[in-house]
């Protein structure tokens, strides 16, 4: 779901207590300023930047819940040095963490782990930089160096990091370098998975 589309609210999404959540999980609704937002009955159009009812600073019901999701960017990529990745698959869909326009919004604010892959097919050879940015910044200690120089085998490059995100914060995973690759209609290129901690 995007951040700005419609959301018809769910008063059953699950609040957890602590910071981890219980074998079974409860179900409740709290009162209060909410980035899940509603009108007060937890429905809303919702969106991060409007105002009104049903917006990320709308004023509603509330929820605090773990929040994951996987995003992959598949077939074939193609953009310019300094681009962020268009991711156009996903799985483990959370309201709260969506895509739009191949762009990954952190819809809600806290820490976030986040880990991608970078998949070379053997047939290309390839040199770059890749790297997180959150709302445009470069996170630290995010960057992954590709030195694919061979076309005798395919390579998988990964990184990782943890990041401080405002609400409705923008996660990009950017090449330093064009990208021009093509590989299988189901085969990723590229994969981002992103948790809520």
């Amino acid at each position: 779901m995007p951040c700005n589309g419609s959301q018809n609210g769910d008063p059953t999404f699950p609040f957890f207590d602590g910071p981890f959540p219980p074998a079974e999980p409860t179900r409740r609704r709290r009162p209060g300023n909410g980035d899940c937002g509603g009108n007060g009955n937890g429905n809303g159009s919702g969106n991060c930047n409007g105002n009104g009812n049903g917006n990320s600073n709308g004023n509603g019901d509330g929820c605090d819940a773990p929040a994951y999701a996987s995003f992959c960017q598949r077939g074939s990529l193609d953009i310019d040095a300094d681009s962020p990745i268009p991711f156009n698959a996903r799985s483990c869909p959370d309201r709260n963490i969506c895509l739009e326009d191949g762009v990954v919004r952190l819809r809600r604010p806290g820490a976030y782990a986040v880990s991608y892959t970078f998949a070379v097919p053997e047939n290309y050879t390839f040199f770059s930089n890749l790297f997180l940015t959150m709302n445009g910044e470069t996170v630290p200690g995010s960057a992954t160096q590709i030195e694919k120089n061979t076309t005798s085998n395919s390579m998988v490059y990964s990184g990782q990091a943890i990041v401080q995100a405002g609400e409705c914060a923008k996660l990009s995973l950017v090449s330093s370098e064009p990208v021009d690759i093509t590989a299988g209609s189901s085969d990723p290129i590229a994969t981002l998975v992103v948790h809520r901690l």
